[in-house]
């Protein structure tokens, strides 16, 4: 095992702690030549390289070395220096949550800091030869006339590069069946998978649980809670006594997939929250989620001006005052720098925030402890020609229903689903890609990812099945251009059942002194973009007000 690999395993606080300090200093000099070499701070990536080495994503190395002690690390770069800014808001976290926060407060010209060395956090996406595809978020549901959503296509000019897909297509017996809730697995029992479907359809525009919880919506708040205090997998047991295994299977790799969690751990609100909008269709961009993040900072690059976006930047401390809020981050060559705002807006997960900020109230902390995090591969298999794409997202189903994995009794399933990434600019591209998500879903999984023998374990599992997948679609190994992997070690809050009902998704995202405030999915442990933009906008009119006092 060389140095390089070794360094990359420093997840564990003891093997950082242990190592000299000269080979600190030049692991953290390499960082920040990395950081100081990374010019383009873009969400949409242009990439050469077919194959990964190593994994894109999560780089935990130095998140690791500052957080478990930053009052050391601060005092070895000579303390927390004094403020040499002062704004009306400073944006923690430049992924979506952070960047739609920022779109509703141009105005104020917001700083953006963000640890990554490029904006768009897991809604990244990369570019190879002319061909654009998403490392993660990748899709949202069909918006609804006026929505947020909707209103933010337009305004950024993407309404007209949307692709939707209505129908649900999976990979079945080795074949392709398109149609899959008009029962096209086992057409002797159509009648079940059409029922079930409009059973759901029924749910959007009758009852549709919506996460967060809008006054006047389709359940009362008793309602959503009672929802949400029991499992998905109970919930089909109440409203199904005898559910086609195709139907119990598909839901259980939809919910690794989507929450990074089985259908026995996951609220049956938060399911039916996502299965219920899909009965509407799904909706697309050429680079996934990536597209939006990518039109967002080339339009703050204006809007609120290059020098205010700070990608590379890791933020240490946060301590609120009675003048606002001080937020002292390290800049991409090392330097420790401190800016006063009046308002901040948290758009990092909670766990980080517990580090990040002092003197959280005790129930606070707590709830945000409360939070579960799983973690997730994807592999991007670029081809070598250009196909025509079957549909947007594939499931890969063998008709027997998985159970739910533990540690000592990981899943089987190699792979959950398969987008394919050139489907949304109608295969007008000279490489199809296919995107291959590898669910973690289980406590313990996450620690594997930042293993030395990870990438090549995980590159491993792509080779024994995509062969399978290759046929298929009448290809082979030759026409695979590369592979490129990548690693998301904690982009998943889990919702289990009972989370909003207790009540600890909301304490954990309370405003703190009326200076900090709360935007991301783990807001609501709901992955999706729509409680980003939800979230999002409500953190910044909160921010908006605090910063006019």
């Amino acid at each position: 095992m060389n140095r390089r690999f070794f360094l990359q395993t420093s997840m564990f606080t003891t093997a950082i702690a242990a190592l000299p300090k000269t080979v600190k200093a030049w692991h953290e000099q390499q960082n920040q030549k990395q950081r100081l070499l990374q010019t383009d701070s873009s969400p949409m990536a242009v990439t050469t390289e077919a194959y990964s080495t190593d994994y894109n994503g999560d780089d935990i190395t130095r998140p690791h070395d500052i957080l478990w002690n930053k009052d050391a690390y601060m005092a070895g770069k000579g303390g927390r220096p004094a403020p040499s800014e002062n704004v009306p808001v400073v944006v923690v976290g430049g992924g979506m949550a952070g960047l739609l926060a920022a779109h509703q407060l141009e105005d104020l010209k917001p700083i953006i800091i963000e640890q990554d060395p490029r904006f768009g956090g897991n809604s990244k996406g990369e570019i190879y030869k002319k061909s654009e595809y998403s490392l993660g978020a990748a899709y949202f549901c069909v918006p609804d006339e006026g929505s947020l959503t909707d209103k933010l296509l337009k305004e950024l000019k993407l309404d007209s590069k949307i692709r939707i897909e209505e129908d649900t297509t999976v990979r079945f017996a080795q074949k392709i069946n398109a149609g899959f809730w008009e029962g096209s697995t086992d057409l002797a029992r159509k009648e079940e998978f059409v029922q079930f479907n409009q059973f759901l359809a029924d749910i959007l525009e009758k009852s549709y649980p919506a996460v967060p919880h809008a006054e006047g919506g389709d359940l009362t708040r008793e309602q959503l809670n009672t929802l949400d205090s029991v499992s998905f997998e109970q919930w089909l047991k109440d409203n199904f006594k005898d559910i086609h295994p195709h139907i119990k299977e598909y839901m259980q790799l939809y919910a690794w997939s989507s929450f990074g969690g089985s259908i026995s751990e996951i609220s049956a609100a938060q399911m039916l929250n996502f299965v219920a909008a899909e009965t509407a269709g799904i909706v697309t961009l050429p680079g996934g989620n990536g597209a939006i993040a990518q039109a967002l900072v080339d339009r703050f690059k204006t809007s609120i001006g290059q020098e205010n976006l700070r990608a590379g930047s890791f933020v240490i401390d946060v301590v609120y005052h009675d003048q606002g809020v001080d937020v002292t981050y390290e800049d991409p060559a090392g330097n420790l720098k401190t800016v006063t705002a009046k308002a901040c807006i948290m758009a990092s997960p909670k766990f980080v925030a517990n580090f990040l900020i002092q003197n959280i109230p005790a129930a606070q902390r707590k709830a945000m402890d409360g939070i579960t995090y799983r973690g997730y591969v994807v592999a991007n298999v670029l081809l070598n020609k250009k196909i025509e794409s079957p549909t947007y997202e594939l499931y890969s189903l063998e008709g027997v229903v998985p159970e739910t994995p533990m540690a000592m009794s990981p899943p089987t399933r190699d792979f959950t689903d398969i987008c394919f990434g050139t489907w949304a600019a109608n295969d007008q591209v000279e490489n199809t890609v296919l995107t291959m998500y590898m669910a973690l879903p289980y406590d313990g999984a996450r620690q594997f990812l930042f293993s030395p023998m990870s990438h090549g374990k995980h590159k491993a599992k792509v080779d024994k099945v995509l062969p399978g997948v290759l046929s298929n679609l009448g290809l082979s190994a030759s026409d695979v251009e590369g592979v490129r992997l990548t690693r998301w070690g904690h982009s998943l809050p889990l919702a289990y059942k009972g989370m909003i009902a207790s009540g600890v998704a909301e304490k954990a995202a309370e405003p703190i002194a009326n200076k900090i405030f709360f935007a991301g999915q783990d807001n609501w442990a709901n992955p999706c973009l729509e409680v980003c933009q939800e979230t999002a906008f409500l953190a910044a009119q909160q921010a908006r007000a605090a910063a006019a006092l």
